[in-house]
Formats: structure tokens, sequence, C-alpha cells
């Protein structure tokens, strides 16, 4: 259960959200070598969120239907936290890292929510 709760809100949401954002700066990004850099970071993010996924995807079967609604609800809040998480943190980061203003970057966070919630695979 521990495993489920964790992988869905750090390798799903987090791992996710870390992949689209890497992409946005790979293009973003003023110097040429740092877009390079983000380009590795967001093949590895993306790598990484689709391992989380298809984990998931896994896990969710594997519980309970008490315990698999514990994993989609503590995944869900994980996906609300994320416009607020990325409204500070943009607050705090250069523009010629390639990071959209802080409003903007929140409305990315809440478009990736939006979508996101309606594609988590929930029952097995």
């Amino acid at each position: 259960m521990n495993i489920a709760l964790n992988n869905a809100t750090e390798g799903c949401a987090a791992e996710t959200w870390s992949a689209l954002m890497a992409t946005w700066m790979a293009t973003r990004a003023r110097e040429p070598r740092l877009r390079a850099v983000y380009e590795q970071i967001a093949r590895d993010e993306t790598r990484h969120a689709q391992l989380a996924w298809d984990l998931h995807a896994w896990l969710i079967k594997q519980l309970s239907p008490r315990h698999r609604a514990r994993v989609v609800t503590a995944l869900d809040a994980a996906l609300a936290e994320l416009p607020a998480f990325a409204h500070a943190q943009a607050r705090g980061l250069p523009r010629a890292l390639g990071i959209p203003t802080p409003a903007v970057y929140a409305a990315a966070a809440e478009e990736f929510r939006a979508r996101l919630r309606d594609a988590i695979p929930r029952a097995a």
C-alpha cells in the first residue's frame, strides 16, 4: 500500500510534471547548452514517469477497493497541489532558465492537473 501511495504521488504526479516542465524549458532556455541539458533531463524524467504509470496500472489492480480509493485520493491531492507549488517555484527562478512566469507556470499546472485527472487508471 505504501509503495502504491508513494509511486502515485512522487512517481505519477511529480515525475510527469517534471518531464513536462523539463520539456518546456528545453525549448525556451536562452542558452543552447542549457537547452541540451534540459532535453536530457526531459528524456530521463519521461522514462521515470512512464515507469511510474506502468507500475501504478499494475499496483492499482493488486489493491483492495478501500486501498485503491486511498491511492487515487492521494494522487488527486498531489495533482491539486501542483498549481500553488508551480507558482511558488517559478517566483524564485530566473526567466533565462526557460521557466515561464509564475502565472503561466501555475496555469500550466492547472491544465496538467485537469487533463491528467481524467486519465488516471482507477480500477482493476
